[in-house]
């Protein structure tokens, strides 16, 4: 693809509308990246203090369904 094809091609997903909803779905897959590196490395380590912070600053409340099943993930158990 050359550089003028990669331009209509952008050109063109926003004159559709769509470029702006595939950049969101980037970001938010970036996002999860970043979190699900984070809790890899957070769980090898067993801290369970920087775990929680993890999990409040990406907005999970604690008590909710996603809180527990984190916290299931973090001991290992299924």
């Amino acid at each position: 693809m050359t550089l003028d094809d990669e331009i209509e091609e952008v050109r063109t997903q926003e004159q559709a509308g769509t470029a702006a909803a595939k950049r969101e779905a980037a970001e938010k897959r970036r996002q999860i990246t970043i979190f699900t590196q984070k809790a890899k490395r957070i769980k090898k380590a067993k801290d369970g203090r920087a775990y929680g912070e993890l999990l409040r600053a990406a907005k999970i409340h604690e008590d909710s369904p996603e809180w527990k099943d984190a916290w299931k993930y973090f001991y290992g158990k299924p």
